[in-house]
């Protein structure tokens, strides 16, 4: 048998009490940040069928199924969009004329707000559409205050603010038809 002296005996059990103390103290600490977590993820999930962690986790892992097969679903969709705009983009390459034909104009749209338009074209990024673009409003005496343009895989997407014409003043269709007019050219 072991028998600690005095001042010994004293030292070992404050030690082995602290011990104790700082191991309950850490259990603590860590279920409060168990439960803030769980708090935390019960707030994010809808539809928490039941408030007990089980029923937290299980909710929590059909909705990060449902999610994954969300952005598959609309990742499908996206890629099948593209591809159908990249078909309507592209136009044949044959001679006409002796002019080869460029690729059409997936879409052109103008806003006309008071003395300008916004004007936005989306093309397949081929025979340097930005210069066609450029040239045609130059065609049209249209002078161009701000240009900026973002290609996005193969599409060339078009963003130019220019002061209206006073022919166009507020007859956005015929401006768009004749931008698409010249841009072909």
């Amino acid at each position: 048998m072991n028998i600690c002296s005095g001042e010994e005996g004293k030292k070992q059990m404050i030690a082995a009490r602290e011990t104790q103390i700082s191991r309950v103290e850490a259990e603590r600490i860590r279920r409060e940040k168990l439960n803030c977590r769980f708090n935390e993820l019960r707030s994010v999930v809808p539809n928490v069928s039941k408030m007990d962690r089980a029923s937290v986790l299980t909710d929590a892992v059909a909705y990060i199924k449902q999610l994954k097969a969300q952005r598959e679903e609309l990742g499908a969709q996206v890629r099948v969009e593209s591809q159908t705009a990249a078909k309507v983009c592209v136009a044949s390459t044959s001679i006409a004329g002796g002019h080869h034909a460029v690729p059409s104009l997936g879409e052109v749209e103008v806003m006309i707000v008071g003395s300008e338009a916004m004007i936005r074209v989306q093309c397949v990024d081929a025979n340097y559409p930005c210069a066609r673009l450029m040239e045609a409003l130059r065609g049209l005496d249209i002078e161009v205050y701000h240009a900026s343009m973002t290609k996005v895989k193969e599409i060339m997407l078009q963003d130019v603010v220019v002061r209206v014409p006073k022919g166009f003043t507020s007859d956005q269709e015929a401006l768009t038809t004749a931008i698409q007019r010249r841009f072909q050219i």
